[in-house]
């Protein structure tokens, strides 16, 4: 599924102008990025940012970001990271502010415990 005129015209502001710190461009930029391009509204399922924020007693951040991504099973995630839109739009964004030489990914089952 390609891009429509419209939807570029959403994000064509998000690929271009100042570079913002790295916590405000996952946020601020990035994740609207991820969520204009049709393959994440047909295939994910959750999409969240997260930030540390200081919290006494606890030991200093280990991280500047979590981006938590869910799909409903294999077939959709491998779809959504095949798609020429993620290919060609979002995963050229992550080379600007994540440290592909530091990431940790963690593929995960949830059980709800309470």
């Amino acid at each position: 599924m390609s891009l429509t005129d419209a939807r570029w015209a959403r994000i064509e502001p998000l690929l271009l102008g100042r570079t913002p710190r790295r916590g405000d461009r996952r946020r601020d930029r990035h994740a609207p990025l991820f969520t204009s391009i049709p393959e994440a509204e047909r295939y994910v399922r959750k999409y969240t940012v997260s930030h540390p924020v200081p919290a006494g007693n606890y030991p200093p951040r280990a991280y500047d970001g979590l981006t938590e991504t869910r799909f409903e099973n294999w077939e959709d995630h491998d779809a959504f990271f095949a798609s020429e839109n993620y290919r060609t739009l979002v995963n050229p964004d992550e080379a600007r502010f994540i440290d592909m030489e530091s990431v940790a990914v963690m593929v995960t089952e949830e059980k709800k415990v309470m």
